[in-house]
């Protein structure tokens, strides 16, 4: 009899258990297979010497044809210490190249603003921009004096109150070439 009490509880411990190793199965596959959004965000980490503001115009098609119908904002602070500012593009918009205005708040004198570090992030992955490295991504702006500290990883763009140039960059071929690298 008490054979046949234990023949009985094992085969019940083997059916549960057999049962709960398929519900773990199934709870670890739904969650590897998690969808991954766009979610194209872009955090600078800066310090401005005046409030201001940062544009990302960006467009869709690969082209430099930026306007103002395709653009995000977000507001500088002036402050002594560096800031992050994240701007996010809403899902379903995927830029494949952006141009950043510095200090281009319409009435706003130009900021001096010094960038240390620029994150692109679409798809969980990051292009990672450090200050100096900044003109390997973006032209130059012949009109905008900019200052590069390698030891600091920064570069400073100086504010021109005698020329009122505006802080625009373009894409060079390297950020055209990682922001395909990360829509894939």
């Amino acid at each position: 009899m008490k054979s046949k009490i234990l023949i009985v509880a094992a085969l019940f411990s083997i059916v549960f258990s057999s049962c709960k190793n398929e519900s773990e199965t199934k709870k670890t596959e739904t969650t590897e297979v998690e969808e991954v959004k766009a979610n194209f965000t872009a955090e600078f980490d800066l310090t401005s010497d005046k409030d201001n503001v940062i544009a990302i115009y960006y467009t869709e098609d690969g082209s430099i044809a930026f306007n103002d119908k395709m653009v995000f904002w977000s507001d500088i602070k002036a402050g002594a210490g560096f800031q992050k500012y994240v701007i996010s593009v809403p899902d379903g918009t995927l830029p494949k190249a952006i141009r950043l205005d510095f200090g281009t708040k319409p009435g706003a004198d130009k900021a001096t603003i010094t960038l240390k570090t620029l994150k692109i992030t679409c798809f969980n992955k990051t292009i990672e921009v450090k200050g100096s490295d900044f003109f390997n991504y973006f032209a130059k702006n012949e009109k905008v004096e900019t200052q590069i500290d390698a030891a600091a990883g920064t570069i400073t763009f100086k504010a021109d109150l005698k020329n009122k140039a505006d802080h625009f960059y373009y894409p060079q071929q390297l950020l055209t070439d990682e922001l395909k690298k990360i829509e894939i």
